[in-house]
């Protein structure tokens, strides 16, 4: 796909798979974006794109944004990669790779900060099972690593307890290695 305008799509029952993949669903193949834009499409996984099984993705100087259940969803065993690309303001998870019995997050995830190299993102969730033991009830700091598969949250104290308050406009460093964000308390 190079130069295109995806738009306004609602994920219906493709070959026994429901609601997945709004804007793009690809369960084997290779997927490739360029200089294109993939807004305001919806299903429950996947709102932009939704990739599994042995697909690939490559995704490059491309706008994901708008999109209602994620920006993009990886199922797949295999890596893709993201470079040059904008994903924002999509309700549900912006960037996500998970395992297959992932039953999708509890809230939303905006706001990311991809590393230059696109290995890591920072982001903000309101979700609360991302990781185990998020009870605080506020909006965390997050990083995944596409590397690993791992998400951690990096908005509790330097002994891993949890904050009291939400936080805000998390920024990744362009090695990825650290992350800053900052908190409003009101007393």
């Amino acid at each position: 796909m190079i130069d295109v305008h995806l738009e306004g799509n609602i994920a219906g029952d493709v070959a026994g798979r429901v609601d997945r993949g709004g804007g793009i669903a690809v369960w084997d193949g290779n997927l490739i974006v360029q200089r294109s834009r993939i807004s305001n499409n919806q299903s429950d996984l996947g709102g932009g794109v939704f990739v599994c099984g042995q697909a690939t993705a490559s995704i490059d100087q491309s706008t994901i944004d708008n999109n209602d259940g994620g920006g993009l969803l990886s199922y797949s065993s295999v890596d893709g990669r993201i470079e040059n690309s904008t994903v924002a303001m999509n309700v549900g998870l912006a960037i996500a790779s998970r395992s297959r019995d992932f039953d999708g997050s509890t809230g939303s995830s905006f706001a990311p900060s991809i590393s230059n190299d696109g290995s890591k993102v920072a982001f903000l969730s309101d979700s609360t099972n991302l990781v185990d033991g998020d009870t605080g009830g506020h909006v965390d700091a997050f990083v995944y690593d596409f590397a690993s598969g791992r998400v951690e949250r990096v908005s509790v104290s330097s002994s891993h307890q949890q904050a009291n308050d939400s936080s805000h406009a998390p920024m990744i460093s362009g090695d990825g290695d650290s992350v800053v964000f900052f908190r409003v308390r009101t007393t």
